[in-house]
């Protein structure tokens, strides 16, 4: 298995479009977001050599702009890929499915999308006084399961929790967004040490994490904490 980041607030190499956005494909086929703008997901892909029409299904985490900004411009490559969204996802994001006839499938619990792909269904909560629904895309390789995370915006612990729980196998790696921002050095250590408690073997925190918790975690977690940026290509046992 292969994965390659397309966007992220780092970058690899200046070869990359570094941007507040995040974007994650999976071997070829299966993308998670789309990053800020049609712009950057376009010139990051194609620096990639990422073949767009090869994508059969793309996971949106939740849409907000810096995950669903390239997504019209997938659309115009590729209107035969399969939309994973969730059933709270705004009109916007529906209307534009229906623009270019995509086939939008609303996955409100844990479902297969592919062998050893898996969406967790619909995470909820409050973000600026308005719902928001979130989720995750879960991997399993040999060593474990590799959750995929946009923003975490549920809590990265809560959703962890619900995913270990359902699968009941050892957590490899969770890698994303960790939305920790906000959060003290002390809440933010309390974080990465019930993180460690869940089981979770490796960390790879990044885009809306902040930099303060990306350090905390890079001391906590030691040699099993990995930098993601754009451009970076990881292998892993499927």
């Amino acid at each position: 298995m292969k994965i390659r980041i397309i966007a992220d607030n780092y970058t690899q190499d200046s070869r990359f479009k570094e941007c507040w956005g995040f974007s994650v494909l999976i071997n070829d086929d299966i993308l998670f977001d789309t990053a800020d703008s049609a712009e950057t997901f376009l010139y990051n892909a194609k620096q990639l050599d990422v073949d767009l029409s090869a994508i059969k299904k793309v996971v949106i985490s939740h849409d907000h702009w810096d995950h669903i900004g390239g997504l019209e411009s997938l659309f115009k490559k590729n209107p035969n890929v399969e939309l994973y969204g969730l059933k709270d996802f705004s009109e916007d994001f529906k209307n534009l499915a229906d623009k270019y006839n995509i086939k939008l499938i609303e996955c409100e619990d844990f479902k297969e999308i592919d062998p050893g792909a898996y969406v967790s269904g619909s995470f909820k909560t409050i973000y600026k006084q308005k719902k928001l629904v979130e989720q995750a895309l879960i991997l399993k390789t040999v060593k474990g399961l590799i959750i995929i995370l946009g923003c975490s915006h549920p809590g990265v612990v809560e959703m962890v929790e619900v995913i270990k729980k359902h699968f009941n196998e050892k957590i490899y790696y969770v890698m994303g967004g960790y939305h920790l921002g906000s959060k003290t050095e002390n809440e933010i250590e309390n974080i990465a040490l019930k993180l460690q408690k869940l089981g979770v073997n490796k960390v790879a925190p990044t885009h809306c994490t902040g930099q303060k918790a990306i350090d905390i975690f890079s001391k906590m977690y030691s040699d099993n904490f990995l930098r993601l940026k754009t451009g970076l290509e990881i292998e892993f046992d499927f």
